[in-house]
């Protein structure tokens, strides 16, 4: 599959699914919960959300699913990580906003998860 079609069909997962996810980042946060536990919540459910899209539909892999899902968790755990990171340097420390901060970690993450899925994790 040529990499325009996956960057295409990982950009329309990750709208969709970053979307749902944001939402939820918010309503949790509106409801007050703190936000680095809104995110952690959040982030665990758009890990399998998005093994599941990009592994079946994004880059259509047949690979071995026990090795496939050890290098994702790792891979999403610096993803996770990098978020955190993201959001104590700019909220915590430098006082922004925790919704457009978080917002900006999405998109910046996303662009990190893409090339480590496409040259690590979905290979064929």
């Amino acid at each position: 599959m040529s990499l325009l079609k996956e960057s295409s069909k990982f950009i329309v997962a990750g709208i969709v699914s970053n979307l749902a996810i944001y939402a939820g980042y918010l309503l949790l946060t509106s409801m007050g919960i703190q936000f680095k536990i809104a995110m952690t919540v959040m982030f665990c459910i758009g890990v399998l959300l998005s093994f599941v899209l990009n592994k079946n539909w994004t880059f259509k892999y047949k690979g071995r699913i026990k090795q496939t899902a050890t290098k994702f968790s790792i891979i999403y755990l610096f993803a996770y990580l990098l978020n955190l990171g993201i959001l104590n340097v700019f909220v915590d420390q430098l006082g922004l906003p925790h919704e457009p901060t978080q917002l900006m970690a999405m998109g910046l993450i996303a662009v990190f998860l893409f090339t480590t899925q496409k040259l690590f994790i979905f290979v064929k």
